[in-house]
C-alpha cells in the first residue's frame, strides 16, 4: 500500500547520533568490540545515589500518577531557586516549563515561534537536532559560519549581516555543542547589542552544558549581560548533563510567560507531563548535594587534556582545546586527504571498520571535514582508543 507523507514529516531526518548508535550496536552484536567516542553520555559514571533514591521513595510513595502537563510545582519552584541562586535570574514558577529532556523543550519553542517564511538563525559548529527542528516547522534555517582558526565562534559582524525582517529566533549554545568552546562575556555582550537593535527577534539561549567548565569565574549567560533581552529569551538547561541523567529526560525552560503558556499548550497534546517518578529525582537533584558535579567535571578535564595531548600531536589534525562539555572538534582534512578518502563522512565509516573506534562526523554539526570526539569514557577506554587510532595512522608519518 501506499501511503501520502506529510511535507513536514519527509523534510526531518533520523537524528544522526541514533543512526550511529544503531550501527554500534549491530556491530557488537556481530561480536566487535567497538569503542563509542561520539555520544555524549558516561559509561562509568552513573546517576549519585541520593537521586536514585529520590526516584525509589516516589515509588513507594506512590508519586507515579499524571502531572501537571508543565511540571510538578515543587520542581518548578526548584528550577526558579536554581535560576535565581545560581544565575541571578529571577522566574515565576508560571514562566516554567518542564519537558521530556531539553529537546523537547527546544522542538516546542520553535514550535511556537517559527513558521513558513520565517528565518531562524543557528551559529556553526551548531547541535544536529537544531537544524532538523527549524526545517520541521517549515522555517528557513540561517546559519554564521566558524572557524577552527576563530576558535569556533562567530563574528559578530556577520551576525548583523544576518538578520532581516523575516528573522524571528537566533538559537545560542554557549557552552557549545560539538566544539566545547564557551562565549566569554565581552563576546555576548557584542552579540546582545546586535540583537537589542531588533525587538522581535527572541533568543533561545541552550546551557544544557553550563555546569561542565573548567573556568573557575562565574558562569554568565546573555541575560547577565543583558538583561533587557530576559522579555524575549528562552533558557533551555536540564539535568543529563550536570548529574548525568540522560535517560531521565527532564529538561525544563524559562522564558516569558506568553511564550511558555503556549509551549505547555503544545506539550498537552503530545507527551503532556513528563515522567513523575523522573521529576521527583530532578527534583532531588537541584535540592540536594551538589558535590558530585565539582568531581564529574574535574574527571573530564582529566579525560579532555588527555584526548587532546593526542589529537594535538596527530599529524594532519588541527585541534582547538575545550572550555567544557563532553566533546572536542578537531579539523580533519589533512588526514582525510593522506588517506585518500573524499570527507569527514568516510573518515569516519574509516575509522569504525579499521580501528572500532566511533565517532561523529562533523558535517552533521554543520562543518565539514571535522569530527566531534567526546572523552566522557573512562580514561582506559580513551587510552584504548588512542592506541588503536594511533596505531592505525602511524604509517602517514613515515
Amino acid at each position: 500500500m501506499s501511503f501520502k507523507l506529510s511535507k513536514r514529516s519527509q523534510r526531518l531526518k533520523p537524528s544522526a547520533m541514533f543512526e550511529i548508535s544503531s550501527k554500534i550496536s549491530r556491530m557488537r552484536e556481530a561480536g566487535h568490540d567497538i569503542i563509542a567516542m561520539g555520544i555524549g553520555e558516561t559509561d562509568d559514571i552513573d546517576t549519585p545515589l541520593h537521586i536514585k533514591a529520590a526516584a525509589i521513595d516516589a515509588i513507594h510513595d506512590g508519586k507515579t500518577k499524571y502531572t501537571p502537563v508543565d511540571g510538578i510545582p515543587a520542581l518548578k519552584q526548584a528550577i526558579a531557586h536554581k535560576l535565581l541562586q545560581e544565575n541571578d535570574l529571577e522566574y515565576n514558577p508560571y514562566e516554567i516549563i518542564v519537558s521530556t529532556g531539553a529537546k523537547q523543550c527546544i522542538h516546542n519553542a520553535l514550535m511556537c515561534l517559527a513558521e513558513p517564511g520565517d528565518e531562524v538563525i543557528m551559529f556553526a559548529p551548531y547541535w544536529t537536532s537544531y537544524m532538523d527542528n527549524v526545517h520541521y516547522t517549515g522555517a528557513t534555517p540561517i546559519v554564521i559560519p566558524s572557524s577552527i582558526d576563530h576558535g569556533f565562534k562567530i563574528n559578530p559582524d556577520h551576525l548583523a549581516d544576518a538578520i532581516t525582517e523575516r528573522t524571528r529566533v537566533i538559537i545560542l549554545n554557549t557552552p557549545n555543542n560539538p566544539s566545547g568552546v564557551h562565549y566569554t562575556p565581552q563576546e555576548l555582550r557584542k552579540i546582545a547589542n546586535i540583537i537589542k537593535k531588533h525587538p522581535d527577534i527572541v533568543v533561545i539561549s541552550d546551557e544544557i552544558y553550563e555546569h561542565i567548565l573548567w573556568s573557575n569565574e562565574p558562569v554568565q549567560n546573555i541575560l547577565n549581560i543583558a538583561p533587557k533581552l530576559q522579555d524575549r529569551t528562552i533558557i533551555i538547561n536540564g539535568v543529563s548533563k550536570a548529574y548525568a541523567m540522560t535517560g531521565w529526560r527532564i529538561g525544563y525552560a524559562a522564558g516569558p510567560n506568553e511564550i511558555i503558556k503556549q509551549m505547555k499548550n503544545i506539550q498537552s497534546q503530545s507527551t503532556s507531563g513528563t515522567c513523575s517518578i523522573a521529576q521527583h529525582a530532578a527534583l532531588e537533584a537541584l535540592d540536594g548535594n551538589q558535590r558530585s558535579i565539582e568531581q564529574m567535571t574535574q574527571t573530564f578535564l582529566t579525560r579532555h587534556n588527555l584526548l587532546y595531548n593526542f589529537l594535538n600531536s596527530l599529524e594532519g589534525c588541527k585541534v582547538h582545546p575545550a572550555d567544557g562539555t563532553y566533546y572536542l572538534f578537531p579539523e580533519v582534512s589533512g588526514i582525510i586527504q593522506k588517506l585518500g578518502l573524499k570527507n569527514d563522512i568516510e573518515l569516519v565509516d574509516y575509522l569504525l571498520e579499521k580501528t572500532g573506534v566511533s565517532v561523529i562526523p562533523g558535517s552533521v554539526f554543520g562543518m565539514t571535514n571535522h569530527l566531534r570526539i567526546s572523552f566522557v569514557s573512562s580514561e582506559e577506554k580513551i587510552q584504548q582508543a588512542i592506541s588503536r587510532i594511533q596505531s592505525q595512522l602511524t604509517p602517514l608519518d613515515d
